[in-house]
């Protein structure tokens, strides 16, 4: 077991390296985990576990997602893909404005190489996690569809999710799928020289126009269930900070307007506002201000 994790490890770094090369985005956005008591009520919070054990495993299925995507792609029948398009020119202007006032530059044109290299000069600094979050807010939002265009975080030309069809229904569609496949391809038999004989069609699929009603269907119940969790994470750190009025906290500046700060305390990576007067008083030492 030992000597088959030494080599999930080789190999999880060199697919890791190699998707990089084709132009991953990894940001560094970090997540808490709740400790709650054994009534259910949050009294902490610790920062979730970044081992690179979590990185095989998801080396391993995101190569399985792509894997599967890739050969009913070659089948030529339509199903769902998880679509990740192209940022807006808006997103990219927006994005470099940031990156600018935080003392970095980027290209005139912000492609996922110029991305790469912005992150990796901000790694490890006091800035990153503002930066990383300006460039994931800069992205567009990754649907269900069966248009073929790709997932452009990811780099991949054809990307599909499959690996939790218990949890997910976009990955139970590919796994019933996958089955329509194997039945088929059962039925059509071995020619004479030991080959496989090519599948005509597969029985009992839905049909494209199916799949884009299907797609826009689970992409916003699965908006809503993200909402839902963070407005629920929300409040749950709410009620422990009520403990903490008056307590001072290291926070991140995510966010700068014409009428204060957007700051995120990065011991609960909750977001708070932060007007204007307040900053001016702190910052130039005055009790009052016309």
């Amino acid at each position: 077991v030992i000597d088959l994790l030494k080599d999930m490890d080789k190999l999880a770094r060199r697919i890791q390296k190699r998707r990089q090369a084709a132009g991953q985005l990894t940001l560094e956005l970090p997540e808490v985990e709740l400790v709650l008591d054994e009534e259910g009520k949050v009294v902490d919070t610790r920062a979730e576990d970044t081992s690179y054990t979590h990185t095989i495993i998801e080396m391993f299925m995101v190569e399985a997602n792509e894997a599967v995507a890739r050969m009913l792609n070659s089948v030529g029948v339509p199903f769902l893909r998880r679509v990740h398009p192209t940022p807006e020119m808006d997103s990219s202007e927006r994005l470099k404005h940031f990156v600018t006032v935080s003392g970095h530059k980027l290209p005139a044109v912000v492609d996922r190489r110029a991305l790469q290299i912005l992150m990796a000069s901000v790694r490890g600094k006091p800035e990153s996690f503002a930066i990383s979050l300006a460039v994931l807010k800069s992205l567009t939002r990754a649907e269900y569809s069966p248009v073929v265009e790709g997932h452009y975080a990811l780099a991949s030309d054809h990307y599909c999710h499959f690996t939790s069809p218990i949890r997910r229904y976009a990955d139970l569609t590919i796994h019933r799928l996958l089955d329509a496949y194997f039945d088929a391809r059962d039925e059509a038999g071995m020619t004479s020289h030991g080959k496989r004989k090519k599948i005509k069609s597969l029985e009992n699929i839905p049909t494209y126009d199916d799949l884009v009603q299907l797609g826009k269907h689970i992409s916003f119940t699965e908006r809503r269930a993200e909402d839902a969790e963070r407005e629920l994470r929300k409040v749950k750190i709410l009620e422990l900070l009520q403990k903490h009025i008056g307590d001072e906290f290291t926070a991140v500046v995510t966010g700068i307007t014409n009428f204060g700060l957007f700051v995120q305390i990065h011991a609960y990576l909750i977001d708070g506002l932060i007007t204007i007067q307040p900053c001016i008083k702190r910052f130039i030492g005055i009790d009052e201000i016309d």
